[in-house]
């Protein structure tokens, strides 16, 4: 069940760039991103605070709006469930989305997304989740990188208590087009 949903989950981000037309005015970006975690409601219980890495894939249709695929790692701390027992553990989650860019700047942005979030170390199967981001770009250097300053709520379906966590993280996102 864990590798159908996976499948499923790659090859929707695999139609959806697929299907974009190639002379879209956006182009390409590609985002590389380091963040802290703090876990929320249960999962609070059982993981301490953490750090992300994520790697993002933009395709911008416009100047406002693009579509999205995101991977990443989360990792919690260990907390001390009961005395003498550690739990540690991680999400990967792999997750499409879309990016809409807001006002006349363009500079601040929202990020409904979706997908699969699997476990890693003391957290097991995979489970469907939301990931919405909102945050705000920053352009430096000669146009091709932007500095982004972000925040995520991510609230993974899992049984029997749904997983939330918040995040907050800084990426760097290199216009791949040379537009």
């Amino acid at each position: 069940m864990k590798m159908k949903a996976l499948v499923i989950v790659a090859l929707a981000v695999v139609c959806i760039f697929a299907s974009t037309p190639a002379h879209a005015q956006g182009g390409l970006r590609l985002g590389v991103n380091v963040g802290a975690l703090m876990p929320m409601s249960d999962l609070k219980d059982i993981a301490g605070p953490g750090f992300a890495a994520n790697v993002y894939l933009a395709y911008m249709l416009s100047e406002s709006f693009g579509i999205e695929g995101h991977v990443g790692y989360h990792k919690f701390g260990s907390e001390e469930i009961v005395p003498g027992v550690d739990v540690s553990g991680a999400f990967i989650p792999l997750k499409v989305g879309i990016v809409k860019l807001w006002g006349e700047s363009k500079r601040f942005y929202t990020n409904p997304s979706l997908g699969l979030y699997s476990g890693a170390s003391d957290f097991d199967g995979s489970n469907f989740g939301l990931g919405p981001r909102i945050g705000y770009l920053f352009p430096f250097g000669d146009g091709n990188a932007t500095l982004d300053v972000g925040a995520e709520f991510h609230n993974v379906f899992s049984d029997p208590e749904n997983s939330r966590y918040f995040g907050v993280g800084v990426s760097v996102i290199f216009n791949m087009s040379g537009e």
